[in-house]
């Protein structure tokens, strides 16, 4: 298994990069989002990388961090994903939105990804809601990303998730009291029930 490869970009394709180490240039297949953040041609980088093996094939793929390294591989887990549909999915969405989605159980924005479907979506989301690590990734949500990607956007119960961040509570932590209150009048029934959940936790 190639964990990583640490040389010179040696070129920029289309659809991957080829790094030089010790005079072998290795293709590495990258999502879109990545293209435009390598560095220039002949200068060094740290290319995170899975090798994928079926029979006659032998593809490398690659992710500027470990982290985004993981997520493309609990990916190609999901039945109907594979390395490249993982990929495609990759460079539609950010490892960020792609969580968000998954907290917020948005099947329309991964369904944008081309080649994939609603009903893998929704796959998606039920495999890895408990395999992907979202407790860090309270931190990074932020209410543009929530009124940008959420079904709920501009509705009441969006205002009231909008309300609890800025109360203080987690992005993920609002969003999942939130989706339990189904019987409310307005707004401030919505906080108000929020933060009676929140007081038994």
């Amino acid at each position: 298994m190639i964990a990583y490869l640490s040389g010179v970009l040696s070129k920029i394709k289309v659809q991957s990069i080829i790094i030089e180490v010790n005079s072998i240039g290795y293709e590495i297949y990258v999502p879109r989002s990545m293209l435009e953040d390598c560095p220039s041609i002949g200068e060094e980088m740290v290319v995170h990388t899975y090798l994928y093996v079926r029979e006659d094939i032998m593809m490398l793929y690659g992710f500027m961090t470990e982290e985004d390294l993981e997520v493309f591989k609990k990916l190609i887990t999901v039945n109907g994903i594979g390395p490249k549909g993982a990929l495609a999915l990759l460079s539609t969405i950010s490892v960020d939105e792609l969580k968000l989605a998954i907290i917020t159980e948005n099947d329309e924005i991964i369904a944008r990804t081309p080649g994939i479907g609603k009903k893998t979506a929704q796959r998606l989301i039920i495999d890895l809601k408990d395999k992907l690590d979202l407790t860090l990734f309270d931190t990074k949500i932020n209410i543009e990303q929530l009124n940008g990607l959420s079904s709920d956007s501009g509705s009441p119960r969006q205002e009231a998730i909008e309300a609890l961040v800025s109360l203080g509570y987690s992005s993920h932590t609002a969003v999942q009291v939130v989706k339990k209150v189904t019987d409310y009048k307005d707004v401030e029934d919505i906080i108000k029930q929020a933060l009676k959940q929140l007081a038994l936790i």
